[in-house]
């Protein structure tokens, strides 16, 4: 009998992690970044103004394609809020759509400007952040005061300024997330602060996605007046393309124009007009297709006013996730939460419904946009509403389920709410 002896097999290896062979210094990957955006943002614009220039059949005109490369560059600019001033009268309404993806895009090259450097300090980052934001700044200000039309004026400083911080901004949110500064500056804020945080998140979201859907309705509803109103235009190919990009770029302003309209103060499209539930009022409007979507005159629409529960429905959603928070204890401790998450999310509102409006025209047309009254009032609603959320998510939680019919199934929908709004 032959004795088979066995060797001890030792586990595989572990593969080697693969090393780069060269890692670039984290202040030419945010250089690289930052020429990137600006240079993609560029092409973009003042490619849709040449496209525009050659089928248009321009080609003999004096100014050539030096004019169609100056609107390209008046289009980038807009779409970094500059304000423009055409002929001698002033335009700085600011499609939000264009802040908004310059913020988003920004943010994707912080995080591939973290991803893809050598690893850095703290402090190299921050300093990455701001020569970023001031690089791209300077550009833009240089853009203003040389490339654009006689007849176009752009405040260069506001221009820069704008620009500047939005990529900042982006930025410094890319670098956040990858290198760990949002889940440390999270770690030194108190508990409930980030609680309550989220539960003013819930409120907002709720609030801006009635607006939403209440402005796809309308914009569904009148579709057929808006595109009579886009054939009257009579635009060319390029000229259709354009019209429907800037109709995209403000749609984000119609959504906050209808945020003033279900807060019930309305909004103004010139000045001595508004649009409200409760009256409409309004003089000759310019030939844009959103605005087809308008309402006539008339003395507003009875159903209209129960739209104004809509504001309130949103920071309820607040107060129901607060109190879920801060369950435990006497009534005034989840209701004192609630109040002060629907605060929170009625003065972010305020705050975008503040930058939604602007001139869009000469004359009476400079004062168009949500009525200044309607921030403070969204403030209340939305205090008023997480004030009562909170409250009816601490009574149904108390009563017993036999006291009122209904109880038992309105509290097992309450308590189905998740206890943590999801990061």
């Amino acid at each position: 009998m032959s004795n088979v002896t066995t060797r001890p097999v030792s586990p595989p290896a572990a593969p080697e992690a693969v090393q780069p062979t060269f890692a670039r210094p984290i202040a030419v990957s945010a250089a690289m970044a930052t020429t990137a955006l600006l240079v993609g943002g560029l092409v973009l614009a003042t490619g849709l103004a040449v496209a525009g220039w050659l089928l248009g059949g321009r080609s003999s005109d004096g100014e050539g394609i030096d004019a169609a490369l100056q609107v390209g560059v008046v289009v980038w600019l807009t779409g970094h809020a500059a304000a423009l001033r055409v002929d001698g009268v002033v335009l700085d309404l600011v499609p939000l759509a264009g802040p908004l993806l310059v913020l988003l895009t920004a943010r994707r090259a912080g995080r591939w400007i973290a991803v893809s450097s050598a690893p850095a300090r703290d402090r190299h980052a921050a300093l990455v952040v701001l020569a970023a934001g001031s690089g791209y700044g300077l550009a833009a200000a240089m853009l203003a005061y040389a490339a654009a039309p006689d007849q176009v004026a752009v405040s260069s400083l506001r221009a820069g300024m704008l620009a500047g911080g939005l990529v900042a901004a982006g930025v410094a949110l890319g670098l956040a997330r990858e290198r760990g500064w949002a889940q440390l500056v999270a770690g030194l804020l108190p508990p409930a602060a980030r609680l309550l945080a989220r539960a003013a998140g819930a409120g907002l979201l709720a609030m801006l996605a009635a607006a939403a859907v209440t402005t796809l309705v309308v914009i569904a509803v009148h579709a057929d007046d808006m595109m009579s109103l886009a054939d009257r235009l009579r635009p060319d190919p390029v000229g259709a393309v354009l019209l429907v990009v800037l109709c995209l770029a403000t749609l984000p302003n119609a959504v906050l124009w209808c945020s003033a309209y279900l807060l019930g103060p309305g909004f103004a499209v010139g000045t001595g007009t508004v649009v409200s539930p409760a009256g409409v009022s309004l003089g000759v409007l310019p030939a844009y297709p959103l605005l087809a979507a308008l309402p006539a005159s008339d003395g507003g629409a009875g159903w209209s006013i129960g739209l104004l529960a809509l504001p309130v429905a949103a920071g309820a959603v607040s107060g129901v996730v607060a109190a879920g928070h801060f369950a435990s204890g006497p009534w005034w401790r989840p209701a004192a939460a609630g109040s002060v998450a629907g605060a929170i999310a009625g003065t972010v509102l305020a705050g975008l419904l503040l930058v939604a409006g602007g001139a869009i025209g000469p004359g009476r047309l400079a004062e168009s946009g949500p009525v200044p009254a309607a921030a403070p009032v969204a403030v209340g609603a939305l205090v008023f509403g997480g004030l009562a959320g909170a409250l009816a998510r601490h009574l149904l939680r108390h009563v017993r389920s036999d006291a009122l019919p209904g109880v038992a199934r309105a509290r097992s929908v309450v308590h189905s709410l998740p206890a943590r709004w999801p990061r």
